[in-house]
């Protein structure tokens, strides 16, 4: 017994000389590991904050009694800050939606930064959904009616797409425009950086074999300082009622413009039957001058209405990402989705600051991106009304690539209540804050200027203001 002891002993000292041993052996691993690998220091979290600074607001176009000015947009030249142009449709305020002989487009340009303006009225009747492109060799204005110069046609003379040329940035207008055809509706340009223009719009046409209403996206082209538009085949993306609603252009060129479809087919589209639960809203890439498009992709369902609004960062601040914004459920916010793959990913959409319960507060939002990166998003909105009539447009920017954003600032410095009498009871119905949409645009120097239906006086009138935005980071 003794001896078996003895043994057991023996296998416990080697036991453990050997488990010292391989402690060493790790140590010196470990401390050889210490030696060669960098620690690597815990990175501080810092928040760029964007603060917002209003300028004057300035008047760029009122109308006498029995008229009024609606649906204005704006749009900057790509090189020279001091020069913008605006349009907006002069409405009859009258009870009904007749068109009347005094409806046309005016466009008011500017060469000192929006400080002033000049007017230059366009030959035509009528001009829905009025928009504006500038370039550095000319400008494009598109709208909806009729011109002398054009044919009747069935009645439907009034939906006629017209392409407006200036050659001289906005202080002309060619006589006669180029007509882009019948049934369209929402058309939107945007130019490239080669100084090429895209146009998008909504266009029904109908399926010659089965007698069905399709609704495509017109596409067309003006190759570089040239007056006049390509047409590109339609897209028939599906068998849904859609529309197309907003466009950008990518760093390298290629145009992404976006669409929302909503109705399924029952009884031909006619009346409201076959709405979607949910709004879907999609995006196109078309590169290659539009001519090589990409699959449908997939953007989001959580925008209540229309319009939404797109905006790329072509700055090396965030290269190509993608900014989405729209109205969120009744209009109680502003939603913001992102995405930095061009399109094939977005983010969940938030809202850009917490929802409020008023319904219809938040609508007609738009987002632009300077040269600088610089975001700005900027809409309608009633919450200085406690009823919910009167409104004004209010703006936020980001300096992180929509990370955080400013807190929302009031660019009107008074509010908007318009008055039927003065508006006349048709338009006070069908475009209570003044359209469809407001302007917002980046000029050259990196200022972000607004331009928006203004009812400060009862009748709408088109107004202007210059926001500038400067960074600071918080730690």
């Amino acid at each position: 017994m003794f001896g078996n002891v003895m043994i057991s002993l023996r296998y416990a000292l080697r036991l453990r000389v050997c488990l010292s041993i391989v402690f060493v052996m790790l140590a010196g691993t470990a401390t050889a590991q210490q030696a060669t690998t960098p620690q690597v220091a815990t990175p501080k979290v810092t928040t760029q904050q964007a603060h917002v600074k209003v300028g004057e607001n300035v008047l760029v176009g009122r109308e006498p009694q029995g008229t009024v000015l609606i649906e204005p947009h704006v749009a900057a030249h790509p090189t020279d800050p001091r020069r913008l142009l605006a349009v907006g449709w002069v409405h009859g305020a009258g009870e009904t939606n007749e068109t009347t002989d005094a409806e046309h487009c005016a466009v008011f340009s500017s060469s000192d930064g929006g400080a002033s303006w000049s007017r230059e009225d366009v030959p035509g009747k009528s001009c829905l959904d009025p928009w504006l492109t500038f370039t550095a060799k000319g400008a494009l204005l598109t709208a909806m009616g009729s011109h002398p110069s054009l044919p009747e046609k069935e009645g439907h003379n009034q939906n006629q797409l017209m392409a407006y040329y200036s050659p001289d940035g906005g202080d002309s207008w060619i006589d006669v425009p180029q007509p882009l055809g019948l049934s369209h509706d929402g058309p939107r340009s945007i130019a490239s950086g080669d100084g090429a223009i895209y146009l998008v719009s909504s266009q029904a046409t109908r399926d010659t074999e089965s007698q069905s209403r399709r609704f495509g996206i017109f596409l067309a082209r003006a190759a570089p300082g040239r007056a006049y538009l390509d047409t590109l085949p339609r897209i028939f993306p599906s068998n849904l009622n859609l529309q197309p609603d907003a466009l950008t252009v990518l760093s390298d060129g290629t145009l992404v413009f976006t669409y929302q479809d909503f109705q399924r087919n029952v009884n031909n589209f006619i009346g409201r039957g076959g709405r979607l639960e949910r709004r879907r809203t999609w995006a196109i890439r078309a590169s290659e001058r539009g001519t090589r498009l990409s699959i449908p992709l997939f953007i989001t369902e959580s925008c209540f209405d229309r319009p939404t609004s797109i905006a790329a960062d072509t700055s090396k601040a965030f290269p190509d990402r993608l900014y989405q914004v729209c109205s969120g459920a009744d209009q109680k916010s502003v939603l913001l989705t992102i995405s930095s793959n061009r399109g094939e990913e977005w983010t969940e959409p938030k809202p850009i600051e917490p929802p409020t319960t008023k319904e219809g507060a938040r609508a007609l939002s738009q987002v632009v991106v300077n040269g600088q990166g610089t975001v700005a998003v900027a809409w309608m909105d009633r919450r200085d009304d406690p009823t919910g009539r009167c409104y004004a447009p209010y703006v936020v920017a980001s300096v992180d690539g929509g990370q955080t954003f400013s807190n929302p600032v009031r660019v009107a410095n008074a509010v908007s209540c318009p008055d039927a009498a003065k508006t006349g009871a048709f338009v006070a119905r069908r475009w209570a804050m003044g359209g469809d949409y407001l302007g917002l645009t980046a000029g050259a120097d990196g200022r972000f200027h607004l331009v928006w239906s203004d009812a400060r006086d009862g009748a709408f009138q088109i107004w202007t203001a210059a926001v500038s935005v400067q960074s600071g980071t918080e730690k």
